[in-house]
């Protein structure tokens, strides 16, 4: 599961916790990088796209048209669940 789900009829992803550390994808040159990734870490405590911080934080959704443009989404993830 690359950490993305399509909500449907809306232009935005659900964020979810990747199942890889790094995954390419060929057709739109996206890229999702996921530090401190382990099944030891299953929460997400951070998303960045292109370097940017998604808000709020814990962030919950990305916009289809950022992915669809060829960009680098970055999680943080840890081990504990952050109030």
């Amino acid at each position: 599961m690359s950490g993305l789900l399509p909500i449907a009829g809306q232009s935005v992803y659900l964020i979810l916790p990747p199942s890889f550390p790094e995954i390419q994808f060929t057709e739109t040159r996206s890229r999702i990088i996921v530090d401190n990734f382990d099944p030891a870490n299953p929460f997400i405590t951070n998303v960045t796209v292109n370097g940017r911080p998604v808000v709020p934080s814990p962030p919950s959704l990305v916009a289809v048209t950022d992915f669809l443009s060829g960009v680098r989404i970055g999680y943080l993830m840890i081990s504990f669940r952050r109030e």
